[in-house]
């Protein structure tokens, strides 16, 4: 429909397709509560001693295993980012990665991307666990989406491929 200076009116762009995974975001928050718990007790024995009716020696390594096990914990959940992805309207994506203590932003050209494939994994339980994943032409794989359904995370790669503008 034609503006009264005779221009027409340009036609509307659909919105860019957005996903975002904060699936580890729980994780890092438990791995914290952890940590201050941890540095909570080590305060508390440092400045009661032994008030709690056990050798020094065991409090001192119970307090050791807890320091292990939240290194360890640390290593495990805060490797994985939440993951923020927009589609413009080119196919080219937006992708922002963030972990507790960094965050990367990247511009993915259409044609450095190969596909989107959902992946079987398992969870700590032995259930399965589907993971949407943005695969590069590089071979590097990307996580967008998580999750327990299957049918939802077809239909988020589905989405995805067609915002994209790629086959299967």
């Amino acid at each position: 429909m034609p503006y009264a200076d005779g221009n027409r009116a340009a036609e509307a762009e659909p919105p860019p397709y957005r996903l975002r995974n904060l699936a580890p975001l729980p994780l890092w928050l438990l791995t914290f509560g952890f940590f201050a718990a941890i540095i909570l007790l080590t305060w508390t024995l440092k400045r009661k001693g032994t008030e709690w009716g056990y050798p020094i020696w065991l409090q001192y390594a119970a307090l050791l295993a807890f320091w292990i096990g939240g290194y360890l914990g640390v290593g495990h959940f805060v490797r994985r980012p939440c993951t923020w992805l927009r589609v413009a309207a080119d196919g080219e994506v937006l992708l922002t990665r963030a972990w507790p203590f960094r965050i990367r932003r990247e511009r993915i050209p259409r044609a450095a991307i190969a596909t989107v494939a959902v992946r079987e994994e398992q969870d700590s339980e032995g259930d399965p666990y589907f993971r949407t994943r943005l695969v590069l032409a590089t071979g590097e794989e990307i996580t967008v989406q998580e999750g327990h359904r299957r049918p939802r995370q077809d239909a988020v790669a589905a989405a995805l491929r067609g915002a994209i503008g790629i086959g299967r």
